[in-house]
């Protein structure tokens, strides 16, 4: 499903991060999910490597902001829109992964980062991004999963930052503005149900927040 990237100016095992090595150099990835009404969202369906991700809502703003930290040294991220997933496991109750559902509808984009030199040659970063086909329905482990319905995405929008901060920024998914306040919450609610049996896997990170402002941090 090929689907509009708009440009600005300038998610799979069940690891928790703990087992990254003490040395590892952490980035908070931020994110963000644009809404055509603005509400109030008690609980969205996000989930990246092994956590179940915590949102953030703005007031009036039909915006909604998640993040989460990983080594530095990731520079590939799937971004995934499902309605549902589903475990696979090994002998011994193991979880080795999780699975889009056989013939289920989803989107997936492939991030890679990328760097640009500026004028005044400092650096700016921000993201090559690809449609991606998910190979034998087996989700990325560096894959941000979305429970939702994916025909009433859009598409991305993309920005940038600096090469010296201390967040990246994940493009924004937008919700297309047609989509009705029922659709949305049924949607949701959709989600909710779809998780339930992966939300026992998934630990919740809820332990810090988002750099205020950050969508206007370039």
């Amino acid at each position: 499903m090929k689907n509009k990237i708009i440009l600005l100016l300038n998610i799979f095992l069940a690891v928790p991060l703990f087992l990254y090595p003490s040395n590892a150099i952490k980035k908070m990835f931020s994110g963000s999910i644009e809404f055509p009404h603005a509400s109030t969202f008690s609980d969205l369906c996000l989930f990246y490597k092994g956590e179940k991700l915590k949102i953030e809502n703005h007031g009036s703003m039909p915006v909604v902001e998640y993040s989460f930290f990983d080594s530095a040294d990731v520079h590939s991220i799937y971004l995934i829109i499902t309605k549902e997933v589903t475990q696979s496991i090994q002998t011994a109750n193991t979880i080795e992964n999780l699975k889009i559902l056989p013939n289920s509808d989803y989107i997936c984009y492939k991030l890679e980062a990328k760097r640009d030199i500026n004028l005044d040659q400092s650096s700016t970063l921000s993201w090559h991004i690809h449609d991606h086909k998910i190979t034998n329905n087996t989700i990325p482990l560096n894959s941000v999963i979305f429970l939702f319905e994916p025909k009433y995405i859009t598409g991305l929008k993309v920005q940038s930052w600096r090469a010296e901060n201390t967040f990246r920024i994940i493009p924004t998914i937008v919700i297309d503005p047609s989509t009705t306040k029922k659709q949305l919450s049924q949607a949701i609610i959709a989600g909710q149900l779809a998780a339930i049996d992966i939300n026992s896997v998934h630990a919740p990170n809820d332990n810090y927040s988002l750099p205020a402002n950050i969508n206007n941090k370039n």
